[in-house]
């Protein structure tokens, strides 16, 4: 199958080529606004750049294509204003998926982000409602990454709605750093808004590629995120009666355990089959989330 990936140069992008390329027979389309700066020399990998805001442009990479993975974007609202943060990363998921459903690509997977709900990038406080977080949590973005995240969705589940015979996957991702790059944090206070997350480069490809493979048509919106927290020795427990003591734990115990991530990705183990193999913090150099 050929399989399309926008913005194929960033962290997720290159672990998605390499699991591909190990694990299927895809042929692939790498498509970003820069080339790489190592291509590789695999006979099924081509590469183009392309401005993904011209619809026209998206629409002609994606003829004769079985399957889209969308990760371009900005990857934080610190990249540029609130208005082009979201303003891109919007008409860029809805070029994807537009342009996918013209084309007849029946598989499209979205690079969506825990933030879809609110979290690391409020102005204030998140409003967190019970741990471990689900896809059934209120969404409250307030910041123009997240609420682009959340649109994200939205727009999945009407073109979903229009093109029953699509199957579009939105991947709740949460701190996708190379191994050894950041992930731990030396003050749990740091990471307090978004609940000492994270997830492994190559989980985040493993469910991008299972993605293309669904049997279900129609639209999810699912958390991919590893089952432990980045924050060193803390306990899970201590932390959350440390820093969200009004929140409540919806664990048969009703506590968190001590190395528990604060978010419950069984919905990604029932429409994909992902669970993540390991779960544990990679060594690496202390740094802020």
């Amino acid at each position: 199958m050929k399989v399309v990936i926008t913005g194929a140069s960033g962290v997720v992008g290159r672990a998605l080529v390499q699991a591909a390329l190990a694990h299927t027979q895809h042929t692939l389309l790498l498509v970003d606004l820069l080339p790489p700066a190592e291509p590789l020399t695999d006979p099924r990998v081509s590469y183009t750049t392309a401005d993904l805001l011209d619809y026209d442009v998206f629409l002609r990479l994606l003829q004769g294509a079985g399957g889209l993975v969308h990760l371009a974007g900005f990857a934080n609202p610190r990249l540029a204003s609130p208005a082009r943060v979201c303003n891109t990363n919007t008409s860029l998921s809805y070029n994807a998926l537009c342009a996918a459903a013209e084309a007849g690509v029946s598989k499209v997977v979205l690079a969506s982000s825990v933030n879809a709900i609110g979290g690391a990038w409020s102005p204030g406080e998140p409003q967190y409602v019970y741990f471990p977080v689900d896809e059934l949590h209120p969404s409250t973005p307030s910041d123009a990454y997240s609420l682009s995240k959340q649109l994200l969705e939205q727009q999945a589940h009407s073109v979903a709605r229009a093109h029953p015979w699509m199957s579009i996957t939105s991947l709740r991702l949460h701190a996708v750093l190379p191994r050894g790059q950041g992930l731990h944090i030396a003050n749990a206070e740091r990471a307090r808004k978004d609940l000492w997350g994270w997830t492994d480069p190559a989980e985040a490809a493993r469910a991008c590629l299972l993605g293309l493979e669904v049997g279900w048509k129609g639209s999810e919106a699912v958390f991919v995120v590893m089952p432990t927290h980045r924050a060193g020795e803390e306990d899970a427990q201590e932390m959350r009666e440390r820093f969200w003591p009004a929140v409540e734990v919806r664990t048969g115990s009703g506590r968190l355990e001590k190395e528990q991530g604060f978010y419950d990705c069984g919905k990604a183990e029932r429409v994909l089959g992902w669970k993540a193999e390991g779960g544990k913090m990679p060594g690496g150099v202390e740094g802020a989330s």
